[in-house]
């Protein structure tokens, strides 16, 4: 639910970037896409090694609680 909502916030951010610098022209609102669109991508690649780390630790914990 929380990387959903997450996830709903960045496309919000990012449509109305593109919708902001939409008046410059074709080949800026290109630029503008393309940047906007990285942004996204390098955010999904910072949550989901979030969700990596932190299902390590919850591995971690049950290893501990475990023993």
């Amino acid at each position: 639910m929380k990387a959903k909502m997450s996830n709903d916030i960045r496309q919000s951010i990012v449509a109305a970037t593109i919708e902001k610098y939409r008046h410059i022209g074709d080949k800026s609102d290109i630029v503008v896409r393309t940047y906007a669109q990285k942004e996204f991508e390098k955010k999904n690649e910072e949550q989901d090694l979030m969700q990596i780390l932190e299902n390590k630790k919850e591995e971690e914990l049950i290893k501990k609680e475990l023993n």
